[in-house]
């Protein structure tokens, strides 16, 4: 997913001459940028392993994950008030 809104992104201006409609497109290349942002950051806290990191606990991960969840709800509510 990650890899796919990165491409999107990057081929922008081919997709509008072509009249593609991907992410980017219909939603809007900031919308692309944060869910890439947060795509990213779940990518790198799921992929710490226990064994290599014993002080982080499931409680960190887990508060983490709800913290950056709430970051792109709260973009995406302040998003539909202001249009």
């Amino acid at each position: 997913m990650i890899r796919e809104l990165l491409k999107d992104l990057q081929s922008m201006k081919g997709a509008v001459i072509h009249n593609y409609d991907t992410f980017p497109i219909v939603y809007g290349e900031k919308k692309n940028q944060v869910g890439l942002s947060l795509f990213v950051n779940l990518n790198r806290v799921s992929n710490r392993n226990p064994v290599q990191f014993p002080r982080v606990k499931l409680y960190e991960v887990l508060f983490l994950y709800c913290f950056h969840c709430f970051l792109f709800f709260r973009y995406l509510f302040m998003e539909i008030i202001r249009t």
